[in-house]
């Protein structure tokens, strides 16, 4: 089995995509045993992995019918490229081959660069378990490079892991709007935000405690989005804004706006974008 072709469902659809596309590129592949242009696409798919060293993510959609209604799939196949959470390019219909290499370059690189090479070979110390080792290793990284950056997402990703938060924050917001990498920086900022709420919510049900209120739906919303829920976090986000709009500084409608950057054009984001223009105005 080819570790870097994986079923995805419901279930690992975030661990596999969502956070697996903070350490590589992924690329989803929604399909169904019917669709003869599928069949002439996954072959491609596949050899290409190897080539570009993307993860592929196949989704058959007959099995796994929510989970596209979900993302908006109405044809296929539908593929999607994910990078740091989000999505960067999206076609539907079956491509060439060269059409795909083509594709794919624009974003992978079949030669990756020394500094590309050290940052996969510290993900790999970070893999292993040598966590430490991995942090120290990144942080020489960042001496040497100190306004690299590809260095600084990296590194900050290894933070939220061991639970830096706010100086993976710093390294974050170091990358300045008109960067390449501004986007995924902020895309990774917004997913930090949203763990770090879900991980409070943990600790307080783990001590017996009890949250309530518009803390808990927020909460609740932050869990929804890391678990690839996201109209069920609108829906929690919404709910505060019609409740309590002042809540920590109006952060419902904020974590709308950042779901919305998230998602990019899936069809949830006209949707609840009208809803919340409705509530503003």
């Amino acid at each position: 089995m080819n570790p870097q072709i994986i079923e995805v469902t419901q279930e690992n659809f975030s661990e596999v995509v969502i956070t697996g596309s903070q350490h590589n590129f992924v690329v989803v592949d929604f399909w169904a045993t019917w669709c003869e242009p599928c069949k002439q696409l996954i072959p491609l798919l596949e050899q290409l992995s190897a080539d570009f060293g993307y993860i592929l993510a196949k989704v058959n959609t007959e099995e796994q019918q929510a989970l596209a209604q979900d993302y908006g799939v109405r044809s296929i196949p539908d593929v999607r490229i994910y990078k740091d959470g989000a999505v960067v390019e999206q076609f539907s219909g079956a491509l060439s081959e060269g059409e795909l290499r083509q594709l794919f370059g624009r974003f992978m690189s079949a030669a990756p660069s020394g500094i590309e090479q050290s940052i996969e070979a510290i993900h790999q110390l970070a893999v292993d378990g040598e966590m430490e080792q991995a942090n120290s290793a990144f942080s020489q990284l960042l001496v040497e490079n100190p306004d690299n950056s590809e260095v600084k997402l990296a590194y900050a990703k290894l933070l939220m892991e061991l639970g830096e938060q706010e100086q993976a924050t710093t390294l974050l917001e170091e990358i300045k709007k008109g960067d390449e990498l501004y986007p995924a920086a902020r895309s990774v900022l917004a997913i930090g935000e949203f763990q770090q709420v879900c991980l409070n919510l943990n600790d307080v049900e783990n001590s017996g405690e009890e949250m309530t209120g518009s803390a808990l739906i927020y909460a609740e919303g932050a869990c929804a989005v890391l678990n690839s829920e996201p109209e069920a976090a609108l829906e929690k986000f919404l709910t505060i804004v019609k409740q309590d709009r002042s809540f920590n500084d109006d952060a419902a409608r904020k974590a709308m706006l950042t779901i919305f950057e998230l998602l990019g054009e899936h069809p949830l984001v006209r949707h609840y974008q009208r809803k919340l223009a409705v509530l503003m105005y």
